[in-house]
């Protein structure tokens, strides 16, 4: 399971994390897509829009420009043993500066909250 890709976001996402048996991964970017991203809507929203969004991105992301980011941790794997130490290396990496989906913490604190719920 995925909680975020590099995709997510519309491709604004810094982390990529992903759990794999018994443990959950990590993966930073080292490097930020340069400009404005278009941006592709729900596809139940609007089908068409939807698929003309995604050539308008599929076109700019062929050759869009890429910077270096220049903050702790850039291109650093991490590999955790629990959903708690995910949790507090997200909190760290989202206060140093990088960029992921808000629904990734609220998502791993429900989890936490389950499991101790048992």
């Amino acid at each position: 399971m995925s909680y975020c890709r590099w995709s997510s976001d519309n491709f604004s996402s810094d982390l990529y994390i992903y759990e794999m048996t018994n443990q959950i991964v990590i993966h930073i970017a080292s490097e930020r897509i340069v400009g404005n991203i278009p941006k592709i809507p729900p596809y139940l929203n609007n089908p068409t829009l939807f698929f003309e969004q995604h050539q308008k991105q599929t076109t700019f992301l062929e050759t869009a420009k890429r910077k270096k980011i220049n903050l702790k941790y850039s291109g650093e794997t991490f590999i955790f043993e629990t959903k708690e130490e995910v949790l507090d290396k997200i909190i760290e990496l989202k206060e140093i500066g990088y960029s992921f989906p808000s629904h990734v913490t609220k998502t791993l604190r429900e989890e936490i909250f389950h499991h101790n719920s048992l």
